[in-house]
């Protein structure tokens, strides 16, 4: 009987150790998202968003070695989320490009960092830090904040758990970004 107990907590600790050297070398991509708070009404501004290709191609090669790659993921959350919380978005690759389409706004993300955190297995953690400005077309600021989003899952398989962290992550920060622009009421002062 002890050998059979003995049997099992050694496959159980091999399936453990076999699980998280899978995602060593994977790439791993952020799943589909939506961030738009469901209380807040479309600001009747046409805005452009800055997704130059620093964003677009954003990776980040965790502690366990896995690559995330965020920059297409976030890019879509983003334009997602800004064209709910705005009358129009225009997604340009630079601010010069943003100034050809005639608009209220230009916003423009810029990824600082991202962090990652293996917690006692399995449970990951992962923050994303984003600086978020918004400026008329001849550069004037009207808001700036970063914004740190947190997310985690303890998910059994290692590719899902990190999927799932990210996406919780990206989804935390872009909710945090518009409900704090939203409180501001920035253009009311453009």
């Amino acid at each position: 009987m002890k050998l059979n107990v003995f049997s099992k907590n050694i496959s159980v600790a091999f399936l453990v150790i076999a699980a998280s050297l899978v995602i060593v070398g994977c790439a791993i991509k952020l799943n589909d998202f939506d961030a738009m708070p469901s209380n807040l009404d479309k600001l009747p501004l046409k805005v452009a968003l800055v997704m130059d290709s620093r964003f677009r191609n954003y990776e980040h090669v965790t502690n366990g070695a896995a690559t995330l790659l965020m920059g297409e993921g976030l890019s879509k959350g983003s334009e997602k989320a800004l064209k709910k919380a705005f009358k129009e978005v225009v997604v340009v690759s630079g601010i010069d490009d943003a100034a050809k389409h005639n608009v209220d706004a230009i916003i423009i993300p810029e990824l600082v960092s991202t962090e990652d955190t293996q917690l006692y297995p399995p449970r990951n953690e992962i923050r994303i830090i984003c600086k978020w400005t918004i400026s008329s077309a001849d550069g004037k600021i009207y808001y700036t904040n970063t914004v740190s989003g947190i997310g985690g899952d303890s998910s059994f398989v290692a590719v899902t758990r990190l999927s799932d962290t990210m996406t919780n992550a990206a989804k935390d920060m872009l909710e945090k970004f518009i409900t704090h622009m939203y409180s501001t009421k920035w253009w009311q002062r453009a």
